[in-house]
């Protein structure tokens, strides 16, 4: 799957939290909000400084929220696991609001932060490194496989 397949497969199926996707799929979808999301940090900074959040980085991120989602319960599916499994990250996400918006200076209160910060990151590593395994192959309780016979006559070769 070519980058613009990926991504308009992810926003074809903006909620859609069945079926299966493939590795390309998901990476390139991550890629592009990546580098997406950082163009408009920029953007942001440059149109609105000193301004948290910022407006055009927080719109593309609420508008990308739900794919990246969907993509990464899709992805789990053709790993074989449930996108509930995505659960893992929302302490990630929790604390990364909590950081994004400090409401002292309090040394201490950031290094706590901090610190559960990182150990909310663990879990997130472990679906990253999910994300990066090669899905079953053939059908599996999720759907058929996203690549079918060709993807895995090519992956074999």
């Amino acid at each position: 799957m070519s980058f613009g397949q990926a991504i308009g497969s992810a926003f074809r199926n903006y909620a859609v939290f069945s079926g299966r996707s493939c590795r390309s799929e998901y990476w390139y979808f991550l890629l592009f909000g990546v580098v997406c999301y950082a163009c408009l940090l920029v953007l942001d900074s440059a149109l609105f400084p000193l301004r948290k959040p910022e407006p055009l980085s927080l719109v593309f991120w609420i508008a990308t929220f739900l794919p990246g989602y969907a993509v990464s319960a899709r992805r789990l599916h053709d790993y074989g696991r449930s996108g509930w499994w995505l659960l893992l990250s929302a302490p990630a996400i929790v604390v990364s609001i909590i950081f994004y918006f400090p409401e002292s200076a309090d040394p201490d209160i950031e290094i706590v932060v901090t610190g559960a910060f990182l150990l909310a990151l663990i879990p997130v590593i472990l679906l990253l490194v999910w994300a990066a395994r090669k899905g079953v192959d053939g059908d599996n309780r999720f759907g058929p496989d996203p690549l079918g016979e060709v993807g895995t006559e090519v992956l074999n070769s």
